[in-house]
């Protein structure tokens, strides 16, 4: 800094960059911590996301198999039934 003839103080040009600098460091400091804490929440909140997806996946693959085995005994009582209506109809037509 320098001084004018009448005491004021005169802020040279470096000066200001370096206060300017100064304001700039200061702000990364605050700013990246932030920005960390907030890129992790997204990150957190996706998974959550994810995970609740995966169990209604879950959920939805447990309905399906059990349709498709309720289905396969339904269809293997029916060709039980159907074996011995076969084997009804040969003993009725052999007498």
């Amino acid at each position: 800094m320098r001084e004018h003839a009448n005491g004021s103080l005169r802020i040279t040009r470096n000066h200001k960059i370096l206060v300017l600098a100064a304001f700039f460091v200061t702000f990364l400091l605050l700013f990246i911590p932030l920005w960390q804490m907030g890129v992790n929440r997204s990150l957190d909140l996706g998974i959550r996301y994810e995970n609740a997806r995966l169990v209604e996946i879950d959920a939805e693959e447990r309905a399906i198999r059990k349709t498709m085995a309720s289905m396969q005994h339904a269809s293997e009582t029916e060709n039980i039934l159907l074996s011995m209506q076969e084997k009804d109809g040969l003993l009725l037509g052999s007498r």
